[in-house]
Protein backbone atom coordinates (compact mmCIF):
# COMPACT_ATOMS: atom_id res chain seq x y z
CA UNK A 1 0.00 0.00 0.00
CA UNK A 2 1.35 3.40 -0.94
CA UNK A 3 -1.27 5.50 0.80
CA UNK A 4 -3.82 4.94 3.54
CA UNK A 5 -6.22 7.71 4.42
CA UNK A 6 -9.36 8.46 6.36
CA UNK A 7 -12.00 10.51 4.57
CA UNK A 8 -14.64 12.15 6.81
CA UNK A 9 -18.15 13.07 5.62
CA UNK A 10 -19.45 16.28 7.18
CA UNK A 11 -22.66 16.39 5.14
CA UNK A 12 -23.94 15.08 1.84
CA UNK A 13 -21.94 17.77 0.06
CA UNK A 14 -18.89 18.24 2.29
CA UNK A 15 -16.08 15.96 3.31
CA UNK A 16 -12.36 16.04 3.92
CA UNK A 17 -9.26 13.87 4.21
CA UNK A 18 -8.54 14.08 7.95
CA UNK A 19 -5.65 11.60 8.24
CA UNK A 20 -3.18 10.21 5.77
CA UNK A 21 -0.06 8.08 5.66
CA UNK A 22 2.11 7.69 2.54
CA UNK A 23 5.09 5.38 2.03
CA UNK A 24 6.83 7.55 -0.55
CA UNK A 25 7.35 11.30 -0.24
CA UNK A 26 6.99 11.71 -4.01
CA UNK A 27 3.27 10.88 -3.74
CA UNK A 28 1.20 14.06 -3.63
CA UNK A 29 -0.45 14.52 -0.28
CA UNK A 30 -4.22 14.54 -0.06
CA UNK A 31 -4.02 15.46 3.64
CA UNK A 32 -6.78 17.94 4.50
CA UNK A 33 -7.95 17.92 0.89
CA UNK A 34 -11.59 18.83 0.47
CA UNK A 35 -13.26 17.16 -2.50
CA UNK A 36 -15.95 18.74 -4.62
CA UNK A 37 -19.58 18.47 -3.48
CA UNK A 38 -20.34 16.32 -6.54
CA UNK A 39 -17.62 13.82 -5.68
CA UNK A 40 -18.69 13.79 -2.04
CA UNK A 41 -22.27 12.93 -3.10
CA UNK A 42 -20.91 10.14 -5.33
CA UNK A 43 -18.92 8.67 -2.44
CA UNK A 44 -21.91 8.84 -0.10
CA UNK A 45 -24.25 7.21 -2.60
CA UNK A 46 -21.74 4.50 -3.46
CA UNK A 47 -20.76 3.49 0.10
CA UNK A 48 -24.01 4.15 2.02
CA UNK A 49 -24.88 0.45 1.87
CA UNK A 50 -21.66 -0.53 3.65
CA UNK A 51 -20.23 -2.26 0.59
CA UNK A 52 -16.44 -2.69 0.46
CA UNK A 53 -14.64 -1.86 -2.79
CA UNK A 54 -11.53 -3.92 -3.50
CA UNK A 55 -10.33 -2.93 -6.96
CA UNK A 56 -7.22 -4.80 -8.11
CA UNK A 57 -6.75 -2.84 -11.32
CA UNK A 58 -8.67 0.41 -11.76
CA UNK A 59 -7.97 0.52 -15.50
CA UNK A 60 -9.87 -2.76 -15.90
CA UNK A 61 -13.06 -1.57 -14.16
CA UNK A 62 -15.92 -1.79 -16.63
CA UNK A 63 -18.65 -0.33 -14.43
CA UNK A 64 -20.11 2.86 -15.87
CA UNK A 65 -20.11 5.11 -12.83
CA UNK A 66 -18.99 8.67 -12.14
CA UNK A 67 -17.26 7.37 -9.02
CA UNK A 68 -15.08 4.98 -11.05
CA UNK A 69 -14.53 7.67 -13.69
CA UNK A 70 -13.08 9.85 -10.95
CA UNK A 71 -10.84 7.03 -9.67
CA UNK A 72 -9.42 6.45 -13.13
CA UNK A 73 -8.33 10.12 -13.24
CA UNK A 74 -6.17 9.60 -10.13
CA UNK A 75 -2.71 8.02 -10.53
CA UNK A 76 -4.00 5.07 -8.48
CA UNK A 77 -3.58 1.56 -9.88
CA UNK A 78 -5.39 -0.36 -7.11
CA UNK A 79 -7.84 0.80 -4.47
CA UNK A 80 -9.37 -0.71 -1.34
CA UNK A 81 -12.16 1.30 0.30
CA UNK A 82 -13.94 0.30 3.51
CA UNK A 83 -16.81 2.42 4.87
CA UNK A 84 -16.66 3.57 8.49
CA UNK A 85 -20.23 3.11 9.71
CA UNK A 86 -21.44 4.16 13.14
CA UNK A 87 -23.98 1.51 14.06
CA UNK A 88 -26.87 3.23 15.78
CA UNK A 89 -30.53 3.73 14.96
CA UNK A 90 -29.65 5.29 11.60
CA UNK A 91 -26.40 3.41 10.76
CA UNK A 92 -24.60 6.60 9.81
CA UNK A 93 -21.84 6.51 7.20
CA UNK A 94 -19.20 8.54 9.04
CA UNK A 95 -16.37 8.23 6.54
CA UNK A 96 -14.09 5.93 4.55
CA UNK A 97 -10.86 4.07 5.24
CA UNK A 98 -9.01 4.03 1.92
CA UNK A 99 -5.84 2.23 0.77
CA UNK A 100 -4.19 3.00 -2.58
CA UNK A 101 -1.44 1.34 -4.58
CA UNK A 102 0.26 3.59 -7.15
CA UNK A 103 3.09 1.85 -8.99
CA UNK A 104 1.32 -1.22 -10.32
CA UNK A 105 -1.97 -3.06 -9.96
CA UNK A 106 -2.12 -5.57 -7.14
CA UNK A 107 -4.47 -8.22 -5.88
CA UNK A 108 -5.96 -7.42 -2.49
CA UNK A 109 -5.67 -10.46 -0.26
CA UNK A 110 -8.61 -11.51 1.91
CA UNK A 111 -6.61 -10.87 5.08
CA UNK A 112 -5.88 -7.28 3.93
CA UNK A 113 -9.55 -6.64 3.28
CA UNK A 114 -10.44 -8.16 6.66
CA UNK A 115 -7.75 -6.05 8.36
CA UNK A 116 -9.07 -2.79 6.93
CA UNK A 117 -12.62 -3.86 7.73
CA UNK A 118 -11.59 -4.52 11.35
CA UNK A 119 -9.74 -1.19 11.54
CA UNK A 120 -12.84 0.62 10.23
CA UNK A 121 -14.93 -1.14 12.87
CA UNK A 122 -12.48 -0.14 15.62
CA UNK A 123 -12.53 3.47 14.40
CA UNK A 124 -16.35 3.41 14.49
CA UNK A 125 -16.33 2.00 18.03
CA UNK A 126 -13.85 4.66 19.18
CA UNK A 127 -16.01 7.38 17.62
CA UNK A 128 -19.13 6.03 19.34
CA UNK A 129 -17.32 5.91 22.68
CA UNK A 130 -16.05 9.47 22.22
CA UNK A 131 -19.59 10.62 21.44
CA UNK A 132 -20.96 8.81 24.50
CA UNK A 133 -18.21 10.29 26.67
CA UNK A 134 -19.08 13.78 25.43
CA UNK A 135 -22.77 13.20 26.21
CA UNK A 136 -21.81 11.89 29.66
CA UNK A 137 -19.74 15.02 30.33
CA UNK A 138 -22.70 17.23 29.39
CA UNK A 139 -25.07 15.19 31.57
CA UNK A 140 -22.64 15.39 34.50
CA UNK A 141 -22.40 19.17 34.12
CA UNK A 142 -26.20 19.41 34.15
CA UNK A 143 -26.39 17.19 37.24
CA UNK A 144 -23.80 19.32 39.02
CA UNK A 145 -25.86 22.39 38.20
CA UNK A 146 -29.02 20.72 39.54
CA UNK A 147 -27.14 19.78 42.71
CA UNK A 148 -26.15 23.36 43.52
CA UNK A 149 -29.25 25.33 42.58
CA UNK A 150 -32.88 25.35 43.55
CA UNK A 151 -35.09 24.11 40.73
CA UNK A 152 -37.77 26.75 41.33
CA UNK A 153 -35.74 29.89 41.97
CA UNK A 154 -32.53 28.92 40.14
CA UNK A 155 -30.66 30.31 43.16
CA UNK A 156 -27.83 28.47 44.87
CA UNK A 157 -29.13 26.00 47.46
CA UNK A 158 -28.00 25.51 51.06
CA UNK A 159 -25.54 22.72 50.21
CA UNK A 160 -23.76 25.00 47.74
CA UNK A 161 -23.85 27.86 50.22
CA UNK A 162 -22.26 25.68 52.92
CA UNK A 163 -19.51 24.54 50.54
CA UNK A 164 -18.67 28.09 49.41
CA UNK A 165 -18.80 29.36 52.99
CA UNK A 166 -16.35 26.65 54.07
CA UNK A 167 -13.97 27.49 51.18
CA UNK A 168 -14.08 31.20 51.93
CA UNK A 169 -13.67 30.63 55.68
CA UNK A 170 -10.53 28.54 55.05
CA UNK A 171 -9.16 31.10 52.57
CA UNK A 172 -9.68 33.98 55.00
CA UNK A 173 -8.08 31.99 57.83
CA UNK A 174 -5.02 31.23 55.65
CA UNK A 175 -4.68 34.87 54.61
CA UNK A 176 -5.40 36.22 58.09
CA UNK A 177 -8.45 38.16 56.93
CA UNK A 178 -11.88 38.46 58.44
CA UNK A 179 -15.12 37.27 56.88
CA UNK A 180 -18.47 39.02 57.11
CA UNK A 181 -21.72 37.22 56.50
CA UNK A 182 -25.26 38.52 56.24
CA UNK A 183 -28.14 36.05 56.35
CA UNK A 184 -31.58 37.32 55.43
CA UNK A 185 -34.80 35.39 55.57
CA UNK A 186 -37.21 37.22 53.31
CA UNK A 187 -40.82 36.26 53.87
CA UNK A 188 -39.81 32.91 55.35
CA UNK A 189 -38.97 31.68 51.84
CA UNK A 190 -36.64 28.71 52.13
Amino acid sequence: MDRVLIYRFYSSEAGQVIAESVTNSSINSLDNMIFSPDFNCLLLAHFQTGEIDAIDDISMVSVDSKYFDYLIKLPVKSSLVVPIIIYNSSNELWGLLIAHKYEQPRHWEVWEINLLEELALQIAIALQQAELYEKLQIANQELEQFAIEDGLTKLANRRHFDRVLDQEWNRCRREGKSLSLFLLDIDYFK
